[in-house]
Formats: C-alpha cells, sequence, structure tokens
C-alpha cells in the first residue's frame, strides 16, 4: 500500500507517509514494517510503537498543516488492494473551512 510513497515518520516498527488521494490535506496513514493483519494480533511493544508513532504524527501535523482536529482510527483485514490483509491506522485532520470532507459529516 505504501510502495513508492515518501516515508515521512519511522521508527524501528512503523512507518508514516502522506496519503496521496486524502480525505484532507495532511492525512497520513502508518503501516507496520511486520505484516499483521489486526491491531490485536499486534504484539505489546508494536501496540506502544503505533501510540508514539500517532503523537509523532500529530506534532508533524500541527507544524506543517495546523490543523482544528483530528480523526483517528485503523483499517485492518481484507481491504482488496492486491486482495492482501493487511493493517494500518489513518490520521486525518479536519480543518474549520472543511467541514464538508470530514469523515461522518452530513
Amino acid at each position: 500500500p505504501a510502495r513508492g510513497r515518501q516515508i515521512i515518520i519511522e521508527d524501528n516498527l512503523h512507518f508514516a507517509i502522506l496519503e496521496k488521494n486524502p480525505l484532507n490535506r495532511g492525512e497520513m496513514h502508518i503501516y507496520p514494517k511486520r505484516n499483521y493483519k489486526s491491531f490485536f494480533d499486534a504484539y505489546p511493544e508494536e501496540k506502544n510503537s503505533l501510540l508514539e508513532m500517532i503523537s509523532r504524527v500529530k506534532a508533524y501535523l500541527d507544524q506543517e498543516y495546523k490543523p482544528d482536529r483530528y480523526e483517528i482510527g485503523f483499517t485492518e483485514g481484507d481491504i482488496e488492494i492486491g486482495k492482501k490483509e493487511f493493517f494500518y491506522v489513518y490520521v486525518i485532520p479536519g480543518y474549520k473551512e472543511f467541514k464538508s470532507t470530514q469523515i461522518g459529516s452530513k
């Protein structure tokens, strides 16, 4: 899923990239380096690393994009991209001027 994209933030267990078709500017995805299919399959150190990576991604986005809020979640399982199962965390910044593009908005 991240092939050919620049890694913005990385540690020894995960890496974060900017989404190439973002819902909002600055959307980032965090992928594990070890292929696990679910958050619940992650080892304790991987779960701790994910929380740290989310904080690092937020700090980066705060500096570069100055969003008003965040949508943070994860996607897991069969995602129809090459019919592979994988897991990632998404961090989607929200902006007051783009209310209609926010997840869950009506």
